[in-house]
């Protein structure tokens, strides 16, 4: 009879852990299988005032190029304080890097440059990319800001 009550509270042990294994499993599950959320917008702000940019490339580590032109109607949106966006998608919610590449009259080859995003899952990353101090150090005097969009009470800045 001792052995039979080991044996029961034994056996309930172990379905206490199978039912925690199964809320684990639903867990995981659901952050796999579950409506993703998870965005990066990106926004180039400033003008250069040593150069003229004709293109910026930003290319995720496993995505295909975005590439945007600027022409006069960007640059004077730029040239008076304002934003262009230039991409907003759902991405993955894991560390990743972004490849800028840009071209102009100072960088006719292309001259390029990388930032590093962590973008939490199911929130909305912004990505600022201030062009105001670029010089001839290229892509890599690109400003680069991030900060989360909080839809409850606006963003804020990281």
């Amino acid at each position: 009879i001792t052995q039979l009550g080991q044996l029961e509270a034994e056996l309930d042990l172990m379905d206490r852990h199978l039912a925690q294994q199964r809320e684990r499993l639903g867990v995981l599950q659901a952050d796999f299988t579950g409506t993703q959320r998870t965005g990066l917008m990106i926004v180039l702000s400033g003008h250069p005032a040593q150069a003229t940019i004709d293109e910026i490339v930003v290319t995720p580590e496993d995505g295909a190029p975005l590439v945007m032109a600027l022409g006069a109607e960007q640059r004077e949106v730029l040239r008076s304080g304002g934003v262009v966006q230039v991409f907003h998608e759902f991405v993955e919610p894991r560390e990743q890097a972004l490849a800028l590449r840009i071209t102009g009259e100072q960088w006719p080859a292309g001259d390029s440059a990388f930032v590093r995003l962590d973008p939490p899952r199911d929130r909305l990353t912004m990505l600022r990319l201030h062009l105001a101090p670029l010089d001839a150090r290229g892509a890599a005097s690109i400003e680069a800001t991030t900060w989360l969009h909080d839809e409850q009470f606006g963003s804020r800045e990281h």
